[in-house]
């Protein structure tokens, strides 16, 4: 999730989600057989999650894209506001993917797994990146597509705001938050609000 901070006093800040999700499937992981794993193994989930990332590893830049409209919101974020991240991913591989991806210019803080204690749904992570942007909660929102995104938001005190375009059901979503196709129709709301 991906979050804004506005540049005036105001202070808006704002977090979104805005990559296509990376997703292997078990024919890609061509070093692991997956019967080996079901009966005799104890550590099947470190095993597995291990592997996982050496895939990963070799493939998250090539398959992994922006979602429809992100630039665009990005774009139009950055001129309202101070752009940051607050993701569950690990530091590793996220600001690598961010330059890749062309975006990482627009962001002025990443806050990953490695960098808190308590991931989301906990309000730890917006914090910290409040903390490091010198922000409050006022005018601030988080744009997110799960309800893990909108829990920590109104764990933090910030407005939520949920997207339709990647993990999130939209009747959970629409329990907690205002519900919009893409990015771009977020980030446009907030624009309006200024």
């Amino acid at each position: 999730a991906f979050f804004f901070s506005s540049k005036s006093s105001n202070n808006f800040l704002i977090f979104f989600s805005c990559f296509n999700k990376l997703s292997i499937l078990l024919s890609d992981i061509d070093k692991i057989s997956l019967f080996s794993f079901i009966l005799p193994r104890v550590n099947l989930s470190k095993e597995f999650v291990l592997a996982y990332r050496e895939i990963y590893a070799q493939i998250y830049l090539e398959q992994t894209t922006l979602l429809p409209k992100v630039k665009e919101a990005l774009e139009l974020g950055s001129k309202i506001a101070d752009l940051g991240i607050v993701t569950t991913k690990g530091g590793k591989f996220t600001p690598i993917l961010l330059d890749y991806l062309g975006v990482k210019k627009f962001f002025k803080t990443l806050i990953t797994l490695e960098d808190i204690t308590n991931p989301k749904p906990s309000s730890e992570p917006i914090i910290l990146a409040l903390k490091r942007l010198n922000k409050t909660q006022e005018n601030a929102y988080m744009i997110g597509d799960t309800i893990l995104d909108i829990q920590a938001a109104i764990s933090a005190n910030i407005t939520p705001l949920a997207l339709t375009c990647g993990y999130g059901n939209e009747n959970e979503l629409k329990a907690y938050s205002m519900v919009f196709l893409n990015a771009y129709e977020a980030v446009n709301y907030i624009a309006r609000l200024n």
